[in-house]
């Protein structure tokens, strides 16, 4: 979703919320830079974690 989130911004999302409970705190300070990053107007990437890819999540499911 990092790459999403400028867009989510001009759509006047202002909540993003992260289901990190399945994460190490290290995945978490990671995940959470990013984030910060990407909302900042900055240029954010994750490095894929034990082989895990990331997902939109239900954003472009209509949940």
């Amino acid at each position: 979703m990092l790459k999403y989130v400028k867009n989510m911004k001009e759509y006047g999302v202002d909540v993003l919320r992260l289901d990190l409970s399945l994460n190490t705190n290290a995945e978490v300070k990671e995940i959470t830079e990013a984030y910060k990053q990407a909302i900042a107007g900055k240029e954010a990437k994750l490095k894929p974690a034990r082989g895990v890819e990331y997902t939109t999540g239900h954003y472009f499911k209509g949940v």
